[in-house]
């Protein structure tokens, strides 16, 4: 299901009316979803296609989700009446974009895992830059290429439900003042 629902609760309702946030013209149909996904998904018992997270950013109503095997986002104007039109965020990179997480102190920065190395996008400028250098493009099994990076190892997701494996950096005074 490629649905996004909200509801305004200005005061108390015994039935408040959700509302589709996305247009419905929006349809992100399965594509072809990497092994990384399927096995990510697994480990979290997702057993459905579509908006499976989402990821928003408060004050600038930024919100971003994985569909479809592809990355969107969209703006939630707090003024705006209706459904919104998302945009597919693209990419230079191939196969799953997982993790998707906004930056909490500019939401025009993405940074998502793929292939194994941890990647930045800004959403203003569209340039992605590669993070990390983890994952050797030139190995054919696992055991050439051991090292990953932005996401747990199998044991952490399975046995103790951690999902994340980078995280942004808390804003400081010092950081403020940058």
């Amino acid at each position: 299901d490629t649905s996004l629902l909200y509801v305004d609760l200005p005061s108390p309702h015994s039935a408040p009316p959700w509302n589709p946030l996305l247009e419905a013209a929006f349809q992100s149909l399965p594509a072809t979803i990497s092994k990384e996904e399927q096995l990510l998904w697994e480990r979290k018992k997702v057993s459905t296609w579509g908006i499976t997270s989402y990821d928003i950013h408060l004050q600038s109503g930024r919100i971003i989700f994985p569909a479809g095997g592809s990355l969107y986002y969209c703006i939630d104007n707090a003024g705006s009446q209706g459904p919104i039109s998302p945009y597919e965020i693209q990419s230079k990179t191939s196969g799953a974009r997982l993790n998707a997480t906004m930056c909490p102190h500019d939401p025009d920065f993405v940074a998502f895992v793929n292939n194994g190395d941890l990647w930045l996008v800004n959403l203003e400028t569209r340039q992605e830059e590669r993070l990390t250098f983890c994952h050797n493009d030139g190995a054919d099994r696992v055991s050439e290429d051991p090292l990953s990076a932005g996401l747990p190892g199998y044991v952490m997701q399975e046995e103790f439900s951690r999902y994340t494996g980078f995280w942004w950096r808390p804003e400081t005074a010092s950081s403020k003042q940058s």
